[in-house]
């Protein structure tokens, strides 16, 4: 495991776990323990001023982008955390030289998952009640007919989401049901 990205390293296990069997690519960056990095676009031409973002993983199904899912393990804000999200809505491709052979694939009902490490929050913190709330809210302000249809927040310890953790399961099964 990654001793700068526990969660990601973990996060990336679930990953495969959840694709396999699904006839799907999954792409990780290296915090993740994968070997790239995985930029969107705002189009389908690759240029500087049309990358919007970077993400942690995503999962490539029928030459389209299914799934993105975004780690978060330092801020934990809203404004870090919704931008995320805002950044993967305003995409509309993954381009990369070592995937599809350079192809623009579109992103496609994509499914966005974000999980988020509670490591550092104190006892008694009030950010999982605002993570809960930002959720609920996010599923009313998703763009209709825009690329990204559907959004899960995920929060907790890396133990949560390792084998036997409290949250795996809940987590391959979602990815598994949207890549049926």
């Amino acid at each position: 495991m990654s001793a700068g990205h526990p969660l990601h390293t973990v996060v990336g296990a679930v990953l495969r776990d959840s694709v396999e069997g699904q006839d799907a690519h999954l792409i990780l960056d290296t915090a993740c323990g994968g070997n790239r990095w995985n930029p969107l676009f705002m189009g389908d031409k690759k240029s500087s001023a049309a990358r919007i973002c970077n993400v942690d993983a995503l999962v490539i199904k029928n030459r389209a982008v299914r799934v993105v899912v975004e780690i978060e393990e330092s801020n934990v804000k809203p404004t870090q955390v919704c931008g995320k999200m805002l950044t993967t809505a305003m995409a509309s491709h993954f381009i990369h030289a070592d995937v599809a052979a350079g192809t623009p694939l579109p992103l496609l009902d994509v499914l966005f998952i974000q999980v988020l490490d509670t490591t550092k929050l104190s006892n008694g913190s009030r950010k999982p009640r605002q993570w809960d709330m930002m959720w609920e809210r996010m599923q009313t302000v998703l763009p209709p007919g825009g690329p990204v249809s559907d959004y899960m927040l995920m929060y907790g310890l890396v133990c949560d989401f390792a084998a036997g953790g409290k949250h795996r399961t809940a987590l391959v099964e979602r990815i598994r049901s949207h890549l049926a």
